[in-house]
């Protein structure tokens, strides 16, 4: 322990510590600093190297022999940064597992001369660095397109915490290309004229002033104003709204900033809404409508709850099918998750599902003749809307062109 009437160690103490609890650190760093005295004395250009040198990075013996890599050797870089790229990006792994022991003692079983970088340097700096090229990078392959698309969406995780997410796209001979820009948190209001702001800064700090035509978002009240404010002179006109009026927050902002009309201009795009989120928007409505079928509907329901909420239920579910049946659960904003729930509730056995509901006590949730019916018939009218949906959200294809064939179809 430090003397208590010391504030700060002296540099004697640190080495009379070194020599007394450290003998092989410090008899290396000796034998170094005198083979130094001896290179000064030949040359003076030659210089002492650092005690930090011997105690940051490997363990030293005392012969000088060094059971560990420095950090700029080959191999150390080279693990180094497949961890980072290969397990915490790749994997989706958190940097935290770089501080863990086990995890360690499995890297050293592999090599035992690797030093495992600390879950600081890979947060602050090795991380950083990535990010650092891979922007500059798409700054670079942006630089060279005349013409891009943006995709935009805000959403708030199931902890409150919102964020705001905008993807790129465009042609790189011939073959699509897209790119996330931004993943942002976004805390606070999510008012139009807030992610307007965003996006701005955004198409700003990569340089695509100008080249953006259209920008894909939702049909959310927020997102049509934040794209009426950005592209006023081609705001959507169905919406009834005007510059000045309701299509921003602050009316008074087009009379206290000069220019901004014309500024606002030269941005050249339009707001796209999504016709998947459209599709899914007007199937809501249609299943909600349907009289008729809300009481065969609301049975589906309760009995996937009983699967997924019960245990007692689940065991004897999967008795009576196998334990790889199931019926999935539905998601509010993927209207397709309840046609699938449909489709696998009327390929059951409805006798064997009948015994199971009547041997569990569940009655009130037993499938009749005419509800097997009318589901069976939801079923088939909601086939197409689920194969258009799949058609229109392809990732590596073009699907906008599938839009129009869509519509002729339907209608």
């Amino acid at each position: 322990m430090y003397n208590c009437r010391l504030k700060k160690p002296s540099c004697g103490y640190v080495f009379r510590h070194l020599q007394r609890r450290h003998i092989t650190v410090y008899a290396a760093y000796a034998k170094e600093k005198e083979s130094s005295k001896k290179l000064i004395n030949k040359d003076s250009e030659g210089s002492q190297p650092p005690l930090t040198g011997f105690l940051s990075n490997s363990q030293t013996h005392a012969d000088g022999s060094r059971s560990g890599y420095v950090r700029t050797h080959p191999r150390q870089v080279m693990l180094s940064n497949s961890i980072v790229d290969n397990l915490i990006i790749g994997c989706n792994l958190p940097v935290s597992i770089v501080d863990n022991p086990k995890f360690r003692q499995c890297l050293s079983d592999f090599d035992s001369k690797f030093v495992m970088p600390c879950c600081q340097t890979v947060s602050y700096t090795m991380i950083p660095k990535r990010c650092d090229s891979r922007k500059a990078t798409l700054v670079a392959f942006l630089a060279g397109k005349s013409n891009v698309a943006l995709t935009a969406d805000a959403w708030t995780d199931r902890r409150s915490h919102a964020f705001l997410g905008v993807t790129v796209h465009t042609f790189d001979d011939g073959d699509p290309q897209s790119r996330l820009i931004a993943f942002r948190a976004f805390p606070g209001s999510h008012t139009g004229m807030r992610i307007a702001e965003e996006l701005e800064s955004v198409i700003e700090e990569f340089d695509i002033q100008g080249k953006v035509r259209y920008i894909v978002t939702d049909n959310a009240s927020n997102m049509k104003k934040a794209l009426d404010i950005m592209f006023y002179d081609l705001a959507d006109t169905d919406n009834s709204q005007t510059v000045g009026g309701d299509c921003i927050d602050d009316p008074t902002l087009w009379e206290d900033i000069d220019g901004l009309q014309e500024s606002l201009a030269a941005v050249g795009g339009r707001r796209l809404p999504c016709f998947v989120h459209s599709l899914q928007l007007v199937v809501r409505d249609g299943l909600a409508s349907l009289s008729f079928a809300r009481a065969a509907l609301g049975k589906v329901s309760k009995l996937a709850n009983l699967v997924h909420q019960s245990p007692l239920f689940r065991s004897s579910f999967e008795e009576q099918f196998d334990t790889t049946s199931s019926i999935p659960e539905t998601n509010a904003t993927r209207w397709n998750s309840v046609w699938m729930q449909l489709v696998v509730v009327t390929k059951l056995d409805s006798q064997k599902l009948q015994d199971l509901l009547e041997s569990t006590a569940h009655e009130n949730l037993v499938f009749s003749m005419k509800d097997i019916q009318i589901l069976k018939e939801v079923v088939d009218i909601l086939t197409l809307f689920a194969e258009l949906t799949d058609l229109c959200q392809g990732q590596k294809t073009t699907a906008v062109s599938c839009v129009v064939s869509c519509h002729w179809s339907s209608s």
